[in-house]
């Protein structure tokens, strides 16, 4: 080993992942030295960072930020983001050259100032994870310090927000303009009728508000959905995908609601001829299976997967080459 050429030891460790990578470092002296001798670990293209400052500013001096393209910041709070922010030059251009941006569970993160800083460093910011950040949703002066549209952003996922509102949910569709994909598993639909006065709009997310946004995004491809289990999900999901005259190309589907086979049937009928995976996750037969089965094989050639939680008591999962 100490006789072996730098370059084929690069070579080999650029096969490793970060995880090994790391390991190996730890494994003896003689690989610490090698390893620390390396200008770089070069293979690097996602990177998932809990709240360690100290660590993240070591790693970023050693990874080519330019070949990062997915960043996960799991947790991460206020304090810790500004902190890199203001001191590490390496997080900045980091920033500029992703694809993906997490900030799952990030529930302290509560400034949204900060996050709009943030994300005008994001040059080619693809997709963005909001997903349980509940607590950010809160903040009084949401996204109003940034009049930037954010379009680069396709894919936006929302998922465990029980907080969120028609008033934030407005605030987010506004600054990013150009969603493709949209994932609101968690966030219950409720009806406009539960709002009775102007004020409400930031404690309800409502079905009203959500079909006046999918009449003008016929370009969404993926889109998740929970539904208020007092609603009767079949009018509405027939109203929002069907009854607005509106051609969407979806090619996933997930709704989380009490469905009944006739809706399953409308969905293919509809959306057959783009519709690649759909998951249902209360779907409610009648006495006779035969109608369920006589759907997916009139209507469901084109799908590739099916995930039907049939109620009461029987799931079934078929997943279709």
């Amino acid at each position: 080993m100490n006789t072996l050429p730098i370059e084929i030891f690069q070579t080999i460790v650029d096969d490793l992942s970060l995880t090994d990578w790391k390991c190996l470092r730890l494994t003896c002296r003689l690989f610490y030295i090698r390893l620390s001798s390396l200008k770089s670990y070069s293979r690097t293209k996602s990177i998932l960072l809990k709240p360690q400052p100290e660590f993240f500013n070591v790693l970023l001096e050693k990874v080519p930020v330019n070949d990062i393209e997915h960043l996960s910041l799991f947790r991460y709070n206020y304090e810790e983001l500004c902190l890199q922010l203001n001191t590490s030059p390496y997080f900045k251009h980091c920033l500029k050259n992703l694809q993906t941006l997490s900030f799952s569970q990030s529930m302290r993160l509560i400034d949204s100032f900060l996050f709009s800083q943030i994300l005008n460093y994001c040059e080619n910011l693809v997709t963005l994870d909001l997903s349980l950040c509940k607590y950010f949703f809160l903040t009084e002066n949401f996204l109003t310090h940034s009049q930037q549209l954010y379009s680069t952003v396709k894919n936006l996922n929302l998922n465990g927000n029980s907080m969120m509102s028609d008033y934030y949910f407005n605030q987010l569709t506004h600054v990013f303009p150009n969603l493709e994909s949209l994932h609101l598993l968690g966030i219950h639909i409720r009806s406009s009728t539960l709002l009775r006065s102007s004020t409400n709009s930031r404690t309800i997310f409502s079905f009203e508000n959500l079909s006046n946004y999918f009449l003008k995004q016929s370009q969404l491809h993926t889109v998740s959905l929970t539904f208020e289990h007092t609603l009767l999900c079949d009018d509405r999901i027939c109203h929002l995908l069907f009854y607005q005259q509106i051609e969407y190309a979806l090619k996933y589907l997930h709704l989380d609601g009490f469905i009944s086979v006739q809706t399953l049937t409308k969905i293919l009928f509809h959306l057959g001829n783009s519709l690649e995976t759909i998951i249902i996750n209360h779907l409610q037969l009648p006495e006779c299976y035969a109608s369920l089965f006589d759907s997916l094989c009139e209507y469901g050639k084109n799908l590739k997967t099916i995930r039907l939680d049939i109620k009461p008591a029987v799931e079934m999962r078929y997943v279709l080459s």
